[in-house]
């Protein structure tokens, strides 16, 4: 009998809505795993229709849940944040640190059971090499300069042009089939099907009528082998991968990605009970999924931060008590707390917390305007007409542009005006597009203070392309502010070069002084992701340090039930 993924059908005729639906949708579902209970399908709730799952494309929320589970690289991120093998066993590292050589696990399969070889990996690279490559140029250009040779079936040489010490977190992009994409062209990527039926070797692999990965029928029915599948407009179904080589989930013997038109509508089948968990929640509703009875928060920090640069080549900021003023100014609790709803951690490092690289500074820079105004005296700045301050006739009025597509940027900027114009300062706001922020103030050097985001290339705490004076001024660098210090760029180089990991510690250490006492920008915040469920789902758990992205919460799923 076909077995329903409709739990809101249940409720309608039984009329306990709640109950049922919880039910629903965790029994009544036959199961491959011998380990896993019958019925076990963990249910999360999904926002967007996917559109792109594929490693080399995801850009949503949705298409990058997808693929990280559907995907395999050679390496991955384990739930320390370190690189671990994946498709390869292992590596080797030659002495001048330039070549990497891996080495694939025996018996490698697709989903579809084809071998997976070394010529996938160089297959992968050489689309994402081509100039008419369509994704995320960012994606490739860590790949540029690097040489990929594949001696044999089992092995992948790369060789890079100077020693890199960051290389390994590019390691981990998701590795396509090359039988599968083999007559599609880099260009047309974006129109392959195969976007959305999608054949990887990861973990978990889409439910499809027939034989899995190769009917991309969807029929609402159980498949030949007895697995449910759902109609596409209800979402995504995935099973274990039976060829993946990693660990398989105990408990979870299935995921259903539940469609659902808007957050709202999504938080009213969590409440319902018709989904476990519910992600990609918005500051302004964390509230209300918090008051849902019986509903489990958990929060982990993402590998990104929130920070306020100064463009160094403007004499409003050639003194570090200038900058170093800026940062006191502003209480950046205050700015979580009432501009970000709670949903971030103050940090002022340009290293990430969490990360083995962190170094705290050794005089934290509290809030305190009276010191800001001190050092704003010190520096030059004379309190003026309007209690503007000026120095030789020239008045303190600043430019803060920031990215008006993004609400909380919005309210941050003018929670940071408001500091500064406490201390003297004249600020005036340019809240702009995104694509105007890099491409009118960011990109040509053309601003005095904007709000930008960072984000973490990789599991590597490597800073050199944002941070060394070499990236200040060149095509594509993104050393916006124009810092440069010597200390700094020397630790810089030796955190990036060095293979030792101590020696890159105290590098990073290094750094990070030097930037404490320089102040460049203002680092504010790390934001939080909030992942919720309610029963019985049970020992779900999110990775131990800062996440890539939110995929990554499924790395912990092995522990996940339903019990």
């Amino acid at each position: 009998m076909p077995i329903s993924f409709r739990p809101q059908a249940a409720v309608a005729m039984l009329g306990v809505s709640l109950v049922l639906a919880v039910l629903a949708t965790t029994g009544g579902v036959a199961s491959h795993n011998s380990q896993a209970h019958v019925g076990d399908t963990y249910v999360e709730a999904m926002i967007d229709a996917p559109r792109f799952v594929n490693p080399l494309l995801a850009s949503s929320d949705t298409d990058t849940d997808l693929a990280h589970l559907v995907f395999s690289g050679l390496t991955r991120v384990d739930e320390q944040g370190n690189i671990a093998p994946d498709l390869a066993d292992g590596w080797q590292v030659s002495p001048d640190g330039r070549v990497y050589m891996f080495t694939l696990k025996p018996g490698l399969r697709w989903q579809d059971g084809e071998a997976l070889t070394s010529d996938d990996v160089l297959f992968t690279l050489d689309l994402l090499r081509d100039e008419a490559f369509p994704g995320d140029p960012a994606l490739a250009a860590p790949w540029r300069g690097v040489r990929v040779e594949v001696p044999n079936r089992h092995t992948v040489r790369c060789t890079l042009a100077s020693s890199d010490a960051s290389f390994l977190q590019f390691t981990t992009l998701g590795v396509l089939p090359s039988h599968a994409w083999a007559n599609i062209k880099s260009a047309d990527m974006p129109h392959s099907d195969l976007n959305q039926n999608p054949v990887g070797s990861g973990p978990w692999r889409y439910v499809r009528g027939g034989s899995p990965a190769t009917n991309t029928n969807f029929s609402g029915a159980d498949n030949t082998e007895g697995t449910p599948v759902v109609e596409r407009e209800e979402g995504v179904l995935l099973e274990p991968n039976p060829y993946y080589v990693g660990h398989r989930p105990a408990d979870i013997a299935r995921l259903w990605f539940r469609l659902y038109p808007t957050f709202g509508a999504a938080l009213t089948g969590f409440k319902m009970g018709e989904v476990h968990g519910l992600g990609h929640i918005p500051a302004e509703r964390l509230d209300e999924v918090a008051s849902v009875p019986g509903v489990t928060l958990r929060q982990q920090t993402l590998a990104r931060y929130t920070m306020l640069l100064m463009n160094l080549r403007s004499p409003l900021f050639d003194k570090p008590e200038t900058r170093q003023a800026m940062q006191l100014a502003i209480d950046s609790e205050a700015l979580v707390r009432q501009s970000l709803g709670g949903q971030a951690r103050v940090t002022q490092s340009p290293v990430l917390p969490q990360s083995w690289a962190y170094s705290p500074p050794a005089n934290p820079h509290g809030y305190d305007q009276a010191e800001a105004r001190r050092l704003l005296d010190r520096a030059g700045w004379v309190i003026g007409e309007g209690g503007v301050r000026a120095r030789n006739g020239v008045t303190m009025t600043v430019v803060l542009a920031a990215n008006a597509d993004l609400p909380a940027n919005v309210a941050m900027s003018n929670q940071i005006a408001s500091y500064l114009r406490d201390v003297g300062v004249d600020v005036k706001l340019a809240l702009v597009s995104r694509d105007v922020l890099l491409r009118d103030y960011l990109g040509p050097r053309a601003f005095h203070m904007a709000l930008a985001g960072w984000e973490a290339q990789g599991a590597d705490p490597d800073l050199y392309d944002y941070w060394h004076s070499s990236q200040a001024n060149i095509q594509g660098g993104l050393n916006f502010s124009g810092w440069s210090n010597k200390q700094a760029d020397a630790a810089l180089q030796t955190a990036r070069t060095a293979t030792d990991k101590n020696t890159r510690k105290r590098a990073y250490a290094d750094f990070q002084q030097a930037f404490y006492q320089d102040t460049p920008a203002v680092i504010l915040d790390t934001p939080l992701y909030t992942y919720a469920t309610r029963a019985p789902a049970s020992g779900v758990t999110l990775p131990s340090t800062d996440m890539l992205s939110p995929a990554y919460r499924f790395d912990t799923i092995k522990g996940w039930s339903l019990r």
